[in-house]
């Protein structure tokens, strides 16, 4: 029988990490399941994170997660770089699934899994992903579009919530 792990968190972004850090403090030495493409999230893929409590100067993306990273493995948070691919949540024990075949059981699990970006396939949309495309309005529109004509594309009451926050 395999060994039942106090917790398991999936997804090595920003929330991922710091459940880590703080479930690792109280001393559950959880198993963060990273990734085994790209650890560390969105965030890894961001140039300049002007948002971000504690920096008053900005911070660029993947140095952010470097930090992020380094600080849950100082607190004792255990990273296996791969990927759940299944869960089964029934029962007293959680068992997860790996794409490497691994598979583990816990008495709890956490689900960071980020986000995704949702692109429109307009002209040009590849092209300046990162430049004048943005995919956060709560990130980069305070900072993009408070001199700029914009668009803005997504659910209607988010979009408009967006457009008109000042």
């Amino acid at each position: 029988m395999t060994t039942v792990e106090n917790v398991i968190i999936v997804g090595s972004g920003p929330a991922g990490y710091t459940a880590a850090i703080y479930l690792a403090g109280a001393g559950l030495s959880p198993i963060v399941l990273t990734s085994s493409v790209e650890a560390g999230g969105a965030l890894v893929n961001t140039t300049e994170v002007e948002n971000f409590p504690g920096f008053p100067e900005g911070i660029m993306g993947p140095h952010l997660m470097e930090n992020m990273r380094k600080q849950a493995e100082r607190f004792g948070a255990r990273l296996v770089y791969d990927d759940a691919t299944a869960l089964d949540l029934a029962g007293n024990v959680t068992t997860i699934a790996t794409g490497s075949g691994t598979v583990y059981r816990a008495q709890a699990v956490v689900l960071a899994r980020g986000s995704a970006y949702r692109k429109l396939g307009i002209v040009g949309e590849q092209r300046f992903t990162g430049r004048e495309v943005s995919w956060c309005a709560t990130c980069d529109g305070l900072f993009r579009c408070q001199t700029q004509r914009s668009c803005r594309a997504g659910t209607a009451r988010f979009s408009k919530q967006q457009a008109t926050k000042r």
